[in-house]
C-alpha cells in the first residue's frame, strides 16, 4: 500500500517537467508537503479534453453508487490486479487513469510490534509518477493511488508498492487506447523506476509534521542486520 507522499518540488517546478498546457483549481498556494496523506489535497497530472492537464485532487475515492457525501470509508489505494481483471472495479467509480508526480514517499516495515518508516525516491532525485485513478464525484476531485506487488529488492519492507510509471509511458497511461489488462501485461514486461531508499525516524508517523525533518535519513534504523 502507499499512505504517505512528499511533493517537495515547486509547481514551477513540475510545469518545467510535466509541461502541462492547463491548470484546473489554484495551484498558486500549493506549498511543498513533506508529509502528505490521505485526505489531503494533491496536484494530478492528467489528460482533459485532449490537454495535458494539472488539477488539484483529494486524495481518496468513492464508490460511485454512494458519493463523496456519504459516510462510506474512501478507497485510498487500488490494487492493479483488481482493476485490471474487473471493469466493474473502474465502472463503480467511474475513474479515470492520471499521474500523481511526487518527490518520493513512504512506507512501513514491520517488525515485530514495531513499524519502520522507509522513503523511497526516484534514482538521483527523479520525480516519480505515481499511477492513480480519479474521479469527478459531487463536483470535486478524487483520487487512489494504484499499487502493485514490491519489487523483490524492496519487498522485506513490504509486499505492496506504487505503480511507477516510467517517462516513456506516462501518455499511454493517460490515454483510452490500453486496457487495464493491456497495461498491466505491458508493465510487467520492463524494469520500473530505480528507486534509492533508506530508513527515516518516526517523526514521519504522525501527518501533524511536515517539515524536511520528514525525509532525514535514520542511520540507527540499520540494526538487526537491515542495512540497505
Amino acid at each position: 500500500m502507499c499512505c504517505r507522499v512528499a511533493t517537495v518540488k515547486k509547481i514551477g517546478d513540475m510545469f518545467l517537467i510535466l509541461a502541462p498546457d492547463q491548470i484546473i483549481g489554484d495551484l498558486d498556494g500549493i506549498l511543498p508537503n513533506y508529509n502528505a496523506g490521505p485526505g489531503q489535497e494533491l496536484p494530478l497530472f492528467e489528460l482533459a479534453d485532449g490537454k495535458r492537464t494539472l488539477r488539484l485532487s483529494k486524495w481518496g475515492i468513492h464508490l460511485q453508487n454512494r458519493g463523496a457525501s456519504s459516510n462510506s470509508s474512501p478507497i485510498f489505494n487500488s490494487r492493479m490486479e483488481t482493476i485490471s481483471a474487473s471493469t466493474s472495479y473502474a465502472d463503480k467509480i467511474c475513474a479515470t487513469r492520471v499521474i500523481l508526480p511526487c518527490d518520493g514517499y513512504y512506507e512501513w516495515q514491520k517488525t515485530g510490534k514495531e513499524k519502520r518508516p522507509f522513503h523511497f525516491t526516484g534514482k538521483d532525485g527523479a520525480m516519480l509518477f505515481l499511477g492513480a485513478i480519479s474521479s469527478v464525484q459531487d463536483g470535486k476531485s478524487f483520487f487512489s493511488i494504484v499499487t502493485m506487488p514490491a519489487e523483490i529488492k524492496i519487498s522485506f519492507i513490504h509486499d505492496r508498492m506504487p505503480l511507477l510509471v516510467r517517462e516513456d509511458e506516462v501518455e499511454i497511461w493517460l490515454g483510452n487506447d490500453k486496457t487495464y489488462a493491456e497495461l498491466l501485461e505491458q508493465i510487467n514486461k520492463k524494469p520500473r523506476p530505480s528507486l534509492d531508499f533508506y530508513p527515516v525516524s518516526k517523526f514521519v508517523n504522525s501527518i501533524r509534521n511536515n517539515s524536511p525533518e520528514c525525509l532525514r535519513r535514520c542511520e540507527h534504523a540499520y540494526e538487526e542486520g537491515l542495512g540497505i
